[in-house]
């Protein structure tokens, strides 16, 4: 990097402590002279990832940081996660807009819609992002896919349900309108289903399987909830910890996403199964996490 490309300025003193933040660097238009010709002025665009080194100095107007004895923050979480390579991860830290944006940098942008309530506490311990408030009528948010996946996968997320009594909610579905068969994970509380966490898995023509795992779940508490599929089964994953795992029986290839089974956050199709409460931290992974990898996840984001 060119210093005389970076907008910066010089800092007035020095500290040995170290922190974590986040930045962006806009390089700046700038007029170069080709050879005694004319100025011709350039712009510069960067694609791509790049390692950049910040270093922070105390001591510079507008600069804030953390004061001995402030809490520290889980900044591991999201680096956690992202070191596990998702397709799709949305931190639903938004606080306007329409836009729930992919950091896994696939650009798989998500949209809200109706109007859940953005920018409330999160889940993450320490952790300014934010949550989303789903109202359990008619919110939810979505990612229309021009792309299919089918094939092992994994699906994440942080979950506060703030209602009572008999319940069906699912807070990641890929069942569409008119077709079915796909993927749904829900908290679940009823006479028919069971009490505890259910999960749907299919192929796009025929369900694998259709069941509820055991977990006597609570309103106005985090949970993190993992569904994890493979070939041959599914296992849920609470925090940190497998509450159990269910077979296909004959086995088969899950269909995650396609042109017909969009990406959802709060509700499993435009019919039913309606979120009331928060979600936090939707990530999709192409692959089965390892529940040595779901168990990180979950440390991370508690906090030591």
């Amino acid at each position: 990097m060119n210093p005389d490309t970076c907008n910066t300025a010089p800092l007035a003193s020095v500290s040995s402590r170290e922190y974590r933040m986040s930045f962006a660097w806009v390089p700046p238009s700038r007029e170069v002279e080709m050879g005694g010709g004319p100025r011709v002025r350039r712009s510069y665009w960067f694609t791509g990832a790049f390692a950049v080194l910040l270093t922070a100095l105390a001591g510079s107007p507008g600069l804030a940081l953390p004061r001995p004895g402030d809490a520290p923050r889980s900044a591991n979480y999201s680096e956690v996660v992202l070191a596990d390579q998702p397709i799709m991860y949305w931190r639903l830290g938004e606080l306007k807009g329409r836009t729930a944006f992919d950091s896994s940098g696939h650009l798989r942008n998500a949209t809200y819609l109706h109007h859940p309530r953005k920018g409330k506490p999160g889940a993450i311990v320490n952790d300014p992002d934010t949550s989303v408030r789903f109202d359990g009528v008619d919110d939810f948010a979505r990612w229309k896919p021009d792309t299919s996946y089918s094939g092992s996968f994994s699906a994440e997320a942080w979950v506060r349900s703030t209602v009572r009594g008999v319940q069906d909610q699912a807070f990641l579905s890929t069942r569409g309108r008119h077709v079915d068969y796909s993927f749904d994970i829900k908290l679940e509380r009823s006479n028919v289903y069971g009490y505890g966490v259910r999960v749907d898995v299919g192929n796009g023509s025929t369900w694998f399987v259709t069941e509820t795992i055991d977990f006597a779940w609570k309103r106005y508490r985090w949970y993190h909830i993992v569904g994890v599929a493979t070939l041959a089964d599914v296992t849920i994953y609470v925090n940190g910890s497998s509450i159990g795992t269910l077979s296909y029986g004959t086995g088969g290839t899950p269909l995650l996403f396609d042109v017909n089974h969009p990406v959802q956050m709060g509700r499993a199709s435009p019919f039913a199964s309606w979120f009331t409460g928060k979600i936090d931290e939707v990530a999709f992974y192409d692959y089965a996490l390892t529940s040595d990898q779901v168990s990180a996840h979950y440390a991370a984001g508690i906090g030591p």
